[in-house]
């Protein structure tokens, strides 16, 4: 049964629907704390119901964090080594965003398409 024009619960649609907000609320972790392995315990209790309520497997979520947070990575100022490359390079931060911003969004674009088909799929 449908309500309020979302599909329902479980169905494949829901699944790469509701699989889409984990590389968006990676953003906060990503550019708060910058080492690899410490915004998931951090974010994985939020994002663990997100997925079960969408009926997305843990592979999934857990696939669409390290997307979400390899991109964030990409574009995130509060890295020390990533402002230490720029500087070494005398690459201003602008002129970073302005020359990776065409590839992040392709970047990004597989991303949302491989998480999508691993959702649909079933990916576990």
């Amino acid at each position: 049964m449908q309500r309020h024009g979302r599909p329902p619960i479980g169905s494949a649609h829901a699944a790469s629907s509701g699989i889409r907000i984990p590389p968006l609320r990676t953003h906060p972790f990503a550019s708060s704390i910058q080492t690899g392995a410490t915004p998931i315990p951090l974010s994985m209790p939020v994002l663990a119901p997100i997925a079960q309520i969408s009926g997305v497997t843990g592979q999934t979520t857990v696939l669409a964090f390290l997307l979400g947070n390899g991109l964030m990575n990409m574009l995130s100022p509060t890295s020390g080594m990533f402002l230490a490359h720029l500087a070494t390079g005398r690459v201003s931060y602008g002129a970073w965003i302005r020359f990776v911003w065409p590839l992040w969004l392709v970047l990004a674009g597989l991303c949302f398409l491989v998480i999508a088909l691993a959702a649909v799929m079933g990916y576990a």
